[in-house]
């Protein structure tokens, strides 16, 4: 288990954590001029009398509501309290989307630098691992994609739900440490749990944070080094499977009762395969090259085995599955894990139960490309490292030190672009036309 923070890590992350807040802030401050649009907005506020009143009358209906078919009730409380604090000014319905954005940006940067002094431990990766970590927690915070999920009112359950599934992460790796090192470590995993179940109170998205307890015990933590493991960790998250389940049957339920499922007769399985695969790719181009972002993309009208960019899709996917099994073996598990975490985090979003209309949504990309920025944050932390006087090194840290500022410019340049379509209903629908 690490130890306390030394004055030098303590010192870097200090300055780290205010960038990445003070640039989440920034990015998406035009935001708060937006007023609400006819998108959801007012079943979620102003036609919804649920978060009119913090009743206990009112807090009984949120907890059973399946109203716009989801099953959310944190997330009604979290607009009820903005409803009476802030009425119907919509300023202040934004201002909490974008608070929670900007604690989700610096508890990434917190989960990053967890992860890296993991990997790498030791004072002489300190520096090297917050600098890579706050290079990735600032493009994820500032990345166009996260746009809807912020800007977007009804999309609060989005920023809502991640910021407690990243708290759980944190706990759950102080408790693997803590039990590691032989301390008293029950009341960590018992918070990890109880950020998970608000989590899931939140958004159902969240059902997959057990498996993804695992991925770190078996790439990150080294808890699994064989089959003999494997039963007490499962054992160990069986709490956490037993919540998902819930929250899995009680979010089918309200999907199929409002006929927000699409039957099978009308979008076959073969047509939900090879959307699953397309959108996988779609979300992976859009987070290296996040241009044309649209509110709303329809499903395909090629989703058949002879479509060519379908059977790219599904090439694709077998090479770069291969590719990372490969690397597993070759002492490389970081890359597998990345791509487990991606395709594990999409599953309930990808359309294999299919709910509505659209073939994507840039919201779904909050959580699932975490790994990508994990990746750049280790590859700007290896960067770092070495010997500072080494002339090969400090090129590399200029060129990082460059490149890292102009990526965060542009995308975050992008981000305020794409802020500015959510204003009202007229920009949003002007948008998706001209598109």
């Amino acid at each position: 288990m690490n130890g306390p923070a030394s004055p030098r890590k303590n010192w870097a992350r200090l300055p780290a954590l205010a960038a990445v807040m003070l640039a989440a802030f920034f990015v998406f401050n035009g935001s708060l001029d937006n007023g609400f649009v006819d998108w959801d907005d007012p079943e979620f506020i102003k036609n919804n009398p649920m978060v009119h009143s913090l009743d206990w009358r009112n807090l009984g209906k949120m907890a059973v509501s399946f109203q716009t078919a989801n099953w959310h009730p944190l997330t009604w409380i979290s607009h009820a309290l903005d409803y009476r604090l802030f009425r119907m000014d919509p300023r202040g319905h934004h201002f909490t989307s974008v608070a929670l954005h900007v604690l989700n940006s610096t508890l990434v940067f917190l989960l990053f630098a967890r992860i890296l002094a993991i990997a790498r431990p030791g004072p002489q990766a300190e520096i090297s691992n917050c600098i890579g970590s706050a290079a990735a927690a600032l493009w994820f915070a500032v990345h166009p994609l996260r746009v809807e999920s912020v800007a977007w009112v009804a999309e609060r359950k989005d920023v809502l739900c991640a910021f407690f599934v990243l708290a759980s992460y944190l706990a759950y790796l102080s408790y693997a440490e803590a039990k590691k090192a032989g301390a008293h470590c029950r009341p960590r995993l018992l918070a990890a749990l109880s950020l998970f179940a608000l989590a899931l109170l939140s958004k159902p998205m969240a059902v997959t944070v057990p498996l993804t307890l695992l991925l770190m015990d078996v790439f990150l933590l080294d808890r699994c080094r064989g089959r003999a493991d494997f039963l007490p960790l499962l054992w160990e998250k069986l709490p956490f499977f037993a919540l998902s389940l819930a929250a899995g049957i009680v979010t089918l339920t309200a999907q199929s009762w409002m006929g927000a499922v699409v039957p099978i007769d009308y979008l076959g399985a073969d047509k939900r395969i090879l959307n699953a695969l397309s959108s996988l790719f779609f979300y992976m181009e859009k987070t290296l090259w996040p241009a044309n972002l649209s509110p709303l993309y329809p499903l395909p009208d090629d989703l058949s085995w002879g479509s060519p960019r379908r059977l790219l899709a599904a090439a694709a996917f077998l090479a770069l599955t291969g590719w990372t099994v490969w690397m597993q073996k070759r002492g490389k598990p970081v890359f597998l894990a990345v791509w487990a975490y991606y395709l594990i985090t999409l599953l309930p979003v990808i359309g294999i139960v299919q709910v509505g209309r659209q073939g994507a949504a840039d919201r779904y990309t909050y959580l699932p490309t975490l790994g990508f920025h994990l990746l750049a944050a280790q590859g700007i932390s290896l960067s770092w490292a070495g010997d500072r006087h080494a002339e090969r090194i400090k090129a590399c840290r200029t060129a990082a030190v460059v490149g890292g500022f102009a990526v965060a410019y542009f995308l975050g340049c992008a981000t305020v672009q794409q802020s500015r379509i959510w204003k009202d209903s007229r920009s949003l629908w002007g948008h998706v036309v001209d598109l």
